[in-house]
């Protein structure tokens, strides 16, 4: 009668030549592991040189402390799968692995053996690089150890997961070029089928994006390190009073921690089939009997999502399906993928094309009744998909983006709000599109991206449909009021102007105003002559003394060249063409008016080219002033833009009227919004130490930090109507503010 090992009897002798014999066999792995990390850590914090001054210690703590998470996770990566291949070679190849199934050790033994010589030799390289690495620092001059010490540590833990989970690959299949293949895809295949389902979904399914939520990180390791894992700076003070950066600190601990954990429970599932591999298997794609059914369901169910994707994609790439046509469509390619991946999985197991007599149709017809199930579910919304909105209690924050702007709500009534819009959106349904590219009515876009406290995002995207008059204009929208009243609440604003740091009145390094204003108001703003010497100067840069040798002839036919130039070229000089002056070539009966469509104010290519010998003098001569208009742009010194900030601009913020946005250029944004705009920029030290603008002294100068040592904010806004304190500041500058229906009204007169 043939013996039998229990399955709860384990017998570890570890075996001294299994192991010496493969760490010997396989030092080219350990050697370019080391030679590698022997490059990115000592030689690199030799290469800096000797210490210099406290910015060059903490940016080695950075350097280290960065290497740590992405070069642990790329060497981790890549030399756990090439320890792994070297180690368990023997079970690709028949004789080999008969022939270890015949040695006098336990599979425990066999097992406990050639994987501590696959994990032992690249842990003891992070050790010698590790001390290499202090020796480095302390020629240097300076020796951080706890930044040295949290490189070892997560480098180490990083590396055995990795090797963990390819052992665990290794078990799976009998070939040793499937193993790197199945290594591969299992790293990303829950961030791929997550991908792959909201792609499918996206075009049927209410409100569902089709980009990158995060929800599967943890199951895709590669992407669960880079995403989880940071170092972030440790400020001297009060993040309020000084950014200057003092060290850094590793972030990620529980990632690290968990995924090794993770790994030893790996490791021992990899002994278990091990213990019961069959050693005939080798040569197989699937070594496991039992999994064979799956990697036919696997390899279906992937194939067809990928097919899907892609037909898909090339069918619809330059329109957009109906919400039938996409669902449709999507399931024949879906059933249609499917049946091709089954067959495919068939023939690798089998290891013959001949396989379309001996098919599992039973197997198969499951497998597409299980994507016609999951596709009508998801379109009759048995899942709640279309109508899930966060609990509250489980939100951190709210983004929504519209039109390009922004608003972020972290306040439990923020949230709130953003959530009761987001009700309104879904109720909705019918009235809105499905996708951003229907070419039935007029689409605004709406982005709501919720941010819950286990760091999970969900991700909506609408395209909301508004009804337009004869001119495009908007008339009808049905979320519009809720949604532009959410975007210009308090915390919106505040958050969507808030700088990158707080601005000061020693760290505002000045700004500038402007405003759109005809030549005439622009002449009588800055006191010149006339609009001729106001054009020639200010915006052709000729020189006074040039100017005054300059004849009459000469000058009109520079301004006129101006005018044409900048009108045609969209640079900021704007002109009302329709009833303009007669700008007739010699000999020819027709003039610029013929030439330019009357409601236009601007096309290049209408506009005939001033060297064509039109009469430039008569056109300036016949000019309404009045119908040229230019942005018109006043500089601040540095007390001038800090004074409009805290005394003007701040106030406004507080009182909501500026900071504000429109979602359409509707009648109430015409008749609001001040074609304006206020700039002021700042610089803040990363020593924390306040800047001077009175002029730079010899000391100032000398103890300047360096260009690299500065942080830079900037900070606009446009003035309306009801902003009283910033239009005072900038009719003091000589602006005159006119709304955006008064320069569209003129432009296009």
């Amino acid at each position: 009668m043939q013996s039998k090992t229990s399955f709860f009897n384990f017998n570890f002798s570890f075996n001294k030549t299994l192991f010496a014999k493969s760490v010997t066999r396989f030092w080219p792995v350990w050697g370019s592991y080391l030679v590698i990390w022997f490059i990115l850590m000592p030689v690199v914090l030799l290469s800096s040189g000797p210490l210099t001054s406290s910015s060059w210690y903490v940016n080695q703590q950075n350097h280290i402390l960065s290497f740590a998470k992405y070069g642990g996770t790329i060497l981790g990566a890549v030399y756990g799968l090439f320890s792994a291949m070297a180690v368990w070679s023997f079970l690709y190849n028949a004789r080999s692995a008969h022939g270890m199934a015949c040695l006098p050790v336990t599979r425990e033994g066999q097992f406990l053996s050639y994987a501590l010589a696959g994990i032992l030799p690249m842990l003891g390289v992070n050790v010698l690089i590790f001390l290499l690495s202090a020796l480095a620092e302390l020629f240097c001059g300076r020796l951080h150890l706890p930044s040295l010490l949290t490189w070892l540590a997560v480098v180490s833990m990083i590396l055995l997961f990795f090797y963990a989970f390819a052992t665990l690959c290794a078990q799976l299949t009998g070939s040793i070029v499937v193993l790197p293949l199945v290594y591969g895809v299992l790293n990303f295949t829950a961030i791929g089928v997550e991908e792959l389902l909201r792609a499918v979904f996206a075009p049927f399914v209410y409100g569902l994006s089709s980009s990158w939520g995060y929800t599967t990180r943890y199951l895709s390791p590669v992407v669960g390190y880079f995403i989880n894992l940071d170092s972030r700076s440790i400020l001297e003070g009060p993040v309020t009073q000084s950014y200057r950066v003092v060290g850094w600190r590793f972030v990620g601990w529980g990632t690290v921690i968990g995924y090794a954990v993770m790994g030893l429970v790996l490791l021992a599932l990899s002994m278990l089939l091990f213990r019961k591999r069959r050693m005939e298997t080798a040569g197989d794609v699937v070594a496991v009997r039992i999994l064979k059914p799956v990697f036919r369901w696997c390899m279906a169910m992937g194939f067809g999502l990928c097919f899907a994707c892609l037909l898909y994609a090339i069918i619809f790439s330059y329109r957009t399906a109906e919400r039938s046509t996409a669902f449709v469509s999507l399931l024949f390619f879906l059933l249609a993928g499917a049946v091709i991946g089954w067959f495919i999985a068939d023939m690798l197991i089998k290891k013959s094309f001949r396989v379309f007599h001996t098919v599992r149709w039973a197997g198969l017809g499951a497998c597409c009744g299980v994507i016609v199930v999951l596709m009508l579910a998801m379109r009759l919304d048995l899942f709640g998909v279309e109508r899930y909105v966060p609990v509250i209690s489980r939100v951190e924050e709210v983004t929504v983006w519209s039109q390009g702007e922004r608003a972020t709500f972290k306040t439990p009534e923020g949230i709130a709000r953003a959530e009761e819009v987001h009700q309104e959106i879904i109720a909705h349904k019918q009235w809105n599109a499905w996708t951003g590219n229907a070419e039935d009515g007029n689409l605004l876009h709406c982005r709501i991206l919720y941010t819950r406290t286990d760091g999970s995002i969900v991700n909506r995207e609408y395209m909301l449909r508004y009804t337009a008059d004869s001119n495009g204009e908007p008339v009808e929208l049905h979320d519009a009021a809720p949604l532009q009243a959410l975007m210009n609440t308090q915390e919106a604003i505040a958050n969507r102007k808030e700088p990158s740091f707080p601005l000061t009145e020693s760290n505002i390094q000045g700004g500038s105003i402007s405003a759109a204003m005809t030549v005439s108001e622009c002449v009588k703003a800055g006191g010149w002559k006339d609009p001729e010497e106001f054009l020639l100067r200010e915006y052709m840069g000729i020189f006074e003394r040039e100017m005054l040798a300059l004849s009459s002839t000469e000058r009109k036919n520079l301004v006129g060249q101006a005018v044409l130039d900048y009108a045609m070229n969209g640079y900021d000089l704007y002109y009302s063409f329709a009833n303009a002056g007669i700008l007739r070539a010699p000999g020819s009966d027709s003039d610029l008016n013929e030439a330019i469509e009357e409601d236009s104010y601007f096309n290049s290519r209408a506009v005939p080219r001033y060297d064509r010998g039109y009469d430039l003098e008569g056109f300036v001569e016949v000019l309404n002033w009045d119908a040229v208009w230019i942005n018109y742009e006043v500089g601040l010194t540095p007390q001038e833009a800090a004074r409009l900030y805290f005394d003007s601009v701040c106030p406004d913020l507080d009182a909501g009227t500026v900071g504000r946005v429109w979602l359409l250029t509707d009648e109430n944004y015409l008749d609001t919004v001040y074609n304006a705009r206020v700039d002021i920029t700042a610089r803040q030290r990363s020593d924390g130490q306040p800047e001077q603008y009175d002029g730079p002294t010899a000391e100032a100068v000398a103890t300047a930090p360096a260009a690299r040592d500065y942080s830079y904010s900037s900070f606009y806004t446009v003035p309306t109507v009801e902003s009283t304190l910033t239009n005072a500041f900038l009719r003091e500058k000589g602006l005159v503010l006119h709304t955006e229906r008064e320069t569209r009204n003129d432009l296009q007169r």
